[in-house]
């Protein structure tokens, strides 16, 4: 089986980023490292990330505490919203949940299912994205 890959890009203050495919615990961390070190420019003050999950094929069972970690690590690195852009997907939101519940209070968490939705209401929280779309 291939394993899932992602895409990671800054635009202001607005991490933006694709997965793709089925995550395994070794695709995580090395996603892990490089968001971590991508947040380097950002969390001098105030971010957001939007992820992209419609080419997202879930993860393995261990990957959701990894994931939980870095983004309880973001949320006490000044992450304050944080958007997923995915058409209904049941099984997707519930390990999506699982690595970071909608409710959970540290940052807002909003699901849309268009690019625009997203973008249009991370602008309405004051994090302007110049170029939305990633330029092949």
């Amino acid at each position: 089986m291939v394993w899932g890959k992602y895409s990671i890009r800054v635009d202001n203050q607005v991490m933006i980023i694709h997965c793709y495919g089925s995550w395994n615990a070794v695709i995580a961390r090395q996603f892990i490292a490089e968001f971590k070190e991508t947040a380097r420019y950002l969390y001098h003050a105030p971010w957001a990330h939007i992820v992209f999950f419609d080419d997202w094929a879930l993860s393995t069972p261990d990957c959701e505490q990894p994931i939980n970690d870095m983004l309880t690590w973001a949320v006490n690195h000044k992450m304050t919203h944080s958007v997923r852009i995915y058409r209904e997907d049941a099984l997707k939101s519930y390990q999506l949940n699982r690595m970071m519940d909608e409710q959970d209070t540290s940052h807002v968490i909003r699901h849309f299912y268009t690019e625009e939705q997203g973008f249009n209401w991370l602008a309405e929280c004051d994090y302007l994205v110049e170029q939305a779309r990633i330029v092949a």
